[in-house]
């Protein structure tokens, strides 16, 4: 295989690896700042709905026009010992205004009131589809990957050519040798100090 090929496809083949590596880490920090920005939120909603419900004020709308939802539930004290009291999870819920299911994000939180009741407070808010984010991630390194490969194939046509210029040379002189003929002299225009060397060796090598 030629020179040029071979470290062509090397590098292409590191880069489909790293690229491989970059797409996965880039996917799970994005869901991560994504979940956390919406988990800040889900506290929020749910610490200003137990609070009006321990105050006994007039809770909010359950669905308010933002597609935010939640609902309350009795739950018995042996259920609210047993459940975390903080519950994040990730969930398809159909939105009654829609009419249709969509991802969403839920917290699940219990709390007690003055009577030593326990209640479960579910709040829900919109997600994004990460299946479909999981596919454009894809779709764009595959296009990056692509074009990066084409532009190290055309830079390696000009880099490496002019880089190896040398070694063509050398290879050239080299199949002029022969046994009942003077050496040929050889002459390269480098300041690449391994051809230099090599240079030297060969024309000891062939007077010998």
């Amino acid at each position: 295989m030629n020179l040029t090929y071979r470290i062509t496809f090397r590098v292409s083949l590191v880069l489909l690896i790293l690229f491989a590596i970059w797409g996965t880490l880039f996917y799970f920090i994005m869901i991560e700042e994504i979940n956390d920005e919406t988990d800040d939120s889900l506290e929020d909603y749910s610490e200003y709905i137990i609070t009006r419900a321990l105050a006994g004020e007039e809770l909010p709308e359950k669905e308010n026009g933002t597609n935010n939802s939640y609902y309350i539930s009795a739950v018995t004290a042996e259920y609210a010992q047993q459940t975390p009291h903080l519950q994040f999870l990730d969930q398809t819920v159909y939105i009654q205004a829609k009419k249709e299911t969509e991802p969403a994000r839920i917290l699940k939180t219990i709390f007690k009131d003055q009577n030593n009741l326990y209640y479960e407070l579910t709040v829900m808010i919109p997600s994004i589809e990460k299946e479909d984010l999981k596919e454009t991630i894809l779709f764009w390194i595959i296009q990056l990957y692509i074009v990066l490969l084409i532009a190290i194939l055309i830079v390696n046509a000009v880099v490496l050519r002019r880089s190896l210029k040398p070694l063509y040379i050398i290879l050239e002189w080299v199949d002029k040798l022969a046994v009942n003929k003077d050496t040929l002299p050889l002459e390269i225009d480098t300041e690449i100090s391994e051809f230099k060397k090599l240079t030297k060796a060969l024309l000891r090598s062939a007077r010998r």
